[in-house]
């Protein structure tokens, strides 16, 4: 019966509207923005250099990821930590692997790369309390603006529930 009521976090979440799940929402599309980034600097720039001489993208980052499974814990409660840490892995791992896909066969300076470095840049220059303003804000443009990086979310899925 337990295994029925396990939640695919972003099935769930790409069918609801901002009304419903605005926070949510956001801070989901700000995570896949970090990823991207994170796949960006693992292939097309100098990944530690990177966040050892601009801080704040990782400081950022793990905020993001703080705001976000504090968010699935409350709308899930029944879902142990483990297994929405595995959820962030996995969502992880897929990210990763399309962008590297992407920058092999389009280069460093494709669309993708370009939104990425660009969130980066961004990201690197945000103090803490500016990006959860973001992730509070009602619009949602500015998460959305660099979010065509990320595969479907539907792959986002939590693994299922152990007994």
């Amino acid at each position: 019966m337990k295994k029925f009521l396990v939640p695919i976090f972003l099935i769930l979440l790409s069918s609801q509207s901002y009304a419903d799940a605005p926070r949510l929402q956001k801070v989901t599309l700000i995570f896949e923005n970090f990823e991207a980034g994170f796949a960006y600097l693992n292939h097309c720039g100098d990944f530690k250099k990177t966040l050892y001489e601009q801080p704040l993208y990782m400081g950022n980052a793990q905020l993001t990821w703080a705001v976000l499974a504090e968010e699935l814990t409350s709308k899930y409660p029944d879902v142990p930590q483990d297994q929405i840490k595995a959820m962030f892995e996995e969502r992880r791992k897929k990210i990763q692997t399309h962008l590297d896909k992407i920058y092999m066969e389009n280069g460093c300076t494709s669309v993708q790369a370009n939104a990425a470095k660009k969130w980066v840049d961004l990201m690197s220059k945000e103090l803490p309390d500016n990006v959860l303003n973001i992730i509070n804000q009602s619009n949602p443009s500015l998460c959305e603006t660099f979010t065509d990086s990320a595969p479907d979310n539907p792959a986002f899925a939590a693994p299922e529930k152990r007994r």
